[in-house]
């Protein structure tokens, strides 16, 4: 699976790209018509088959987690590449979603219940728990030093024993998602920044999700290819 995660979508377009531009050559030779074709289809099925494997493995509790604790494993206070903090967060909303997904109404994580006596005056009590982490777990793991980097991978060892390989976990996993949330808020706190509940850009990030957008990329590829195929097709009738 990581095979794919790797080389998707980078393969399936590469392919795209180069039949669509073999197509452009159809003036000089029918050859490039088909050949172009045959190559553009190709790399249409390839995506396709791609983000669907992606896609059901990334609904995956178990999967999604043991991607971001790999990933965490590889970051430490002189390894804090961007793509690398990007993709564990990734992997760790999905994660959190996935969870979210196989609990009831009422124990979800945002219904988690914060001690208000161990939150400080500066930061804001009443923002969702999931809200913090996915916008501020990227701050700490960027501008933390190396303590707090280590409590982030000390709380994600606790959770490897309590997520399970048929996609079930403890509940008591969700403890150690509020120690995760807590400090966050106990990192910002200290630097005197408040938590800002961000529901705006929650609302539309489903537009800036990248499957969203690649898949969207994909299916206009399909348009233009079935359209130029019909174009061509009548030109040479």
């Amino acid at each position: 699976m990581k095979t794919i995660d790797k080389y998707y979508p980078l393969m399936p377009f590469s392919i795209i790209s180069v039949g669509l531009l073999l197509m452009t050559f159809t003036i000089f030779n029918k050859f490039f018509l088909d050949f172009g074709s045959i190559l553009t289809l190709f790399g249409l099925v390839l995506f396709y088959i791609m983000l669907l494997i992606k896609t059901h493995y990334e609904n995956k509790i178990f999967y999604t987690f043991n991607r971001a604790s790999e990933i965490l494993s590889g970051i430490d206070i002189n390894n804090k590449k961007i793509y690398k903090v990007n993709k564990f967060k990734e992997y760790f909303v999905k994660f959190l979603n996935n969870i979210d997904r196989k609990l009831n109404k009422g124990i979800k994580i945002n219904n988690l219940i914060k001690d208000d006596r161990e939150l400080p005056k500066t930061i804001m009590k009443d923002i969702p728990i999931k809200n913090t982490i996915i916008h501020y777990l990227p701050v700490l793991i960027n501008f933390g030093n190396q303590e707090q980097i280590n409590s982030l991978k000390n709380h994600i060892k606790v959770m490897e024993t309590k997520v399970y390989q048929n996609d079930e976990f403890d509940l008591s996993i969700t403890k150690i998602i509020l120690d995760i949330h807590n400090d966050i808020e106990q990192f910002l706190c200290l630097y005197k920044y408040p938590i800002v509940e961000q529901r705006w850009r929650i609302n539309i990030s489903m537009f800036k999700d990248k499957d969203l957008l690649y898949a969207l990329f994909g299916i206009i590829q399909t348009v233009v290819f079935i359209i130029y195929i019909v174009i061509s097709g009548k030109s040479n009738l």
